[in-house]
């Protein structure tokens, strides 16, 4: 009986971990100063928002846009690839000083939609939707977290791109 209840604990243990184990964790906040040599504070603040803009839909969204103190903010959202409406919503904090700037990327929320109707992810920290498993399964939550990540790892590498290349106009 010892040996029974003691195969049957370890086999439990065993399974909660190794399932355990298999769910991957995402930070949803990612930051980064970056070094841009030569490069004045006003120029990173130009290239900044010129990005900012070509990425933003409702300029609205722009809640801080000060030159003087080189900082600008904006409500991100995206719509991620999915067969549903599913939108993601974030902050995109960036602060740029003489030859180099810093970016935060966070408060990521989910919100979407179906034909049944509407379904709220939340905070993508957590771990299990805000709407329940019965509108939202914990698959489909994790696909969501996991296209979340993809969509923010390629607006920062987009807006890195931007902040270290040259426009014609500087080349003049």
């Amino acid at each position: 009986m010892k040996r029974l209840i003691t195969l049957l604990l370890i086999t439990i243990i065993s399974t909660t971990s190794f399932a355990k184990g298999d769910e991957k964790t995402y930070d949803f906040h990612y930051t980064n100063v970056v070094e841009v040599e030569g490069v004045s504070k006003a120029l990173l603040y130009q290239r900044a928002l010129g990005w900012v803009t070509s990425v933003v839909i409702d300029k609205e969204a722009i809640q801080i846009k000060d030159k003087e103190t080189g900082h600008i903010l904006f409500n991100g959202f995206e719509k991620l690839p999915t067969p549903v409406e599913d939108n993601l919503h974030f902050t995109f904090n960036i602060m740029v000083k003489d030859g180099r700037f810093k970016y935060i990327v966070e408060n990521f929320y989910h919100e979407g939609s179906t034909d049944g109707g509407r379904r709220v992810g939340g905070d993508m920290h957590d771990a299990q939707p805000d709407c329940g498993r019965m509108r939202m399964t914990s698959k489909y939550w994790g696909k969501l977290k996991e296209k979340a990540d993809m969509r923010a790892q390629v607006l920062i590498e987009s807006f890195i791109a931007s902040m270290n290349e040259k426009s014609e106009i500087e080349d003049f």
